[in-house]
């Protein structure tokens, strides 16, 4: 079988999300588009982000979204009819690149980074504080571009522009595996 086009949205974007029958896009023009997936129609337009949005992922009821202009945008779903789709409630710098990737790994948001950095956020808490959240550990390969991240039981796998598939582990939680035999 082949797919075909039934519907096409003249949105030129660099990512997408579906949620709760809503599509978010994320438009090359910085804007974050929120679409009704029934009719299709763009029902808001958010513009936080300076740079195009390469990223989004729902985190603990949050829409996270990373960006070329090296900051991650944490919006809240809305709550009530009448409010807003979403509303921006942190904005998380201390990237020195492009977000190009996020995970959720457990309580921590992942980002890979075109700054060749690998950072995760510690995001637990209910509800979480995101005024608070820092990073609580980087990886580091400054040399090379993390284009992509994957989580493979307690080990991080990133894809880089050195052509190679870098594995981390938390040397801290080794540590205390080997305390605790």
């Amino acid at each position: 079988g082949v797919w075909r086009a039934s519907h096409v949205i003249d949105e030129a974007s660099r990512s997408l999300m579906v949620h709760d029958g809503k599509l978010y896009v994320g438009a090359i023009d910085r804007a974050l588009k929120v679409y009704d997936l029934k009719t299709l129609e763009c029902i808001e337009t958010l513009v936080h982000h300076e740079r195009c949005i390469w990223s989004m992922l729902v985190v603990n009821q949050f829409l996270v979204t990373g960006s070329a202009d090296f900051t991650l945008g944490v919006w809240r779903f809305a709550k009530e009819d009448g409010e807003p789709a979403l509303q921006l409630v942190a904005s998380l710098g201390d990237h020195s690149g492009w977000i190009v990737q996020l995970l959720s790994y457990g309580n921590k948001l992942v980002t890979a980074c075109l700054d060749g950095f690998v950072r995760v956020w510690d995001t637990h808490g209910d509800p979480v504080d995101w005024r608070r959240v820092k990073v609580i550990e980087v990886s580091e390969n400054e040399e090379n571009e993390v284009y992509s991240v994957a989580a493979i039981d307690n080990k991080l796998v990133t894809a880089s522009s050195d052509g190679a598939i870098h594995v981390y582990f938390d040397a801290r939680q080794q540590h205390e595996q080997r305390q605790s035999q």
